[in-house]
């Protein structure tokens, strides 16, 4: 993360709020409502180096949403986050989308897809629905579901080898 950690969280989403061109009222309250939101504001003098690693993922978080933008990148955002923040999180998020945000997610989770997103691509060509890759588990045996044997994580290597991904052996300069 990129976060200037000379600063405090406020000074922080201050700074991202005038960059995007808020005025200082603006900038003002949305960091104070953001600080809030994330549960950081009780700490507000302490400097983002001395954040936590999830508390420096909230305060980028609210940075990125600050300027209420109508499109949303999000590499990994509920890495390293209590089970809290990740509630609220997926609380914010619905709240987003509900009002027309388009957000695009990225997780190696495939849980949080599942619950959060309303399409999936793989990024090595796939693109399906949560219901398609759904479906295709839904023909699978019994016996080889219980054998684990046609996981989602499964379907998902396999897709994902056919593309041309390939698997990763040993590492030439460790042996």
């Amino acid at each position: 993360m990129g976060l200037f950690e000379r600063l405090t969280g406020m000074e922080y989403l201050k700074f991202v709020g005038r960059m995007y061109g808020l005025d200082t009222a603006t900038t003002q309250h949305r960091s104070e409502e953001l600080l809030e939101f994330m549960q950081l504001a009780d700490r507000p003098k302490s400097m983002i180096a001395d954040y936590s690693h999830g508390m420096q993922k909230k305060l980028a978080l609210a940075a990125a949403v600050i300027h209420g933008p109508r499109i949303l990148f999000l590499d990994e955002p509920f890495e390293g986050v209590d089970a809290l923040a990740a509630g609220a999180l997926k609380s914010l998020l619905g709240r987003m989308t509900e009002r027309g945000v388009t957000i695009f997610l990225t997780s190696h989770v495939l849980e949080i897809v599942e619950r959060l997103c309303s399409h999936v691509a793989i990024i090595n060509k796939a693109a399906l629905s949560p219901k398609v890759l759904s479906k295709n588990f839904a023909r699978v045996s019994p016996a080889k579901r219980a054998a684990n044997l046609h996981s989602k994580k499964f379907f998902f290597l396999r897709r994902s080898k056919r593309h041309g991904t390939r698997s990763v052996g040993e590492l030439s300069w460790l042996t």
